[in-house]
């Protein structure tokens, strides 16, 4: 289906303690969805859900090889955390969110209140429930989104501190609203954890 340079290939291995995790979509594709298959959605909502799963990761990937970055991953059906998981296990360390710095699509914290979760958030949540530890004050809408399985999600980048908020800032000269969302630890049980 095409060809790549071996030299240019961001795996999904690679974190080291450190590392920033730069996240470049919203969150919210498999809520909104479900919200729209129950006539609840809003065409503010679709619409956005729409556009960001029609927009290319091309601009991410190109400015991310300017960067030192370490591992990539896209978001797609396992939802942030479950691709979180893959990487972390691929590169023998441990991660942590901020919930407060992860961007959302519009009313996506309301629908996951309502309960419109679609079937694929609730398989993720049962096979990484034991992965991830959640502080007390992430409430439980927020918990869904992270499980939310992603159509066309953005990228989720490991970068070196010292380059997350030039490349932060140079997505977004690009147009990708990419956002430092956490970062890499040593290697702890369980192997996520979310502030």
């Amino acid at each position: 289906t095409g060809v790549v340079d071996p030299k240019r290939v961001l795996a999904n291995r690679g974190a080291r303690a450190g590392d920033s995790l730069v996240l470049t979509k919203r969150l919210g594709t498999g809520i909104i969805s479900t919200a729209l298959k129950n006539q609840k959605a809003s065409e503010e909502s679709v619409s956005a859900s729409i556009e960001s799963m029609r927009t290319l990761n091309r601009a991410g990937s190109e400015v991310a090889h300017e960067f030192d970055v370490h591992a990539a991953t896209d978001i797609t059906g396992f939802g942030l955390l479950g691709h979180l998981r893959a990487m972390a296990a691929a590169s023998g360390v441990s991660m942590v969110i901020q919930h407060d710095q992860i961007d959302f699509l519009p009313h996506v914290l309301d629908y996951s209140r309502q309960g419109y979760l679609p079937g694929g958030l609730k398989n993720n949540l049962r096979f990484l429930g034991t992965c991830v530890q959640f502080d007390p004050k992430v409430p439980q809408e927020v918990r869904n989104i992270l499980f939310d399985p992603q159509t066309s999600g953005g990228l989720l980048l490991v970068v070196t501190e010292q380059d997350s908020a030039a490349l932060v800032e140079k997505l977004g000269r690009h147009g990708v609203p990419a956002r430092k969302v956490g970062r890499v630890v040593e290697k702890t049980s369980p192997l996520l954890r979310v502030e």
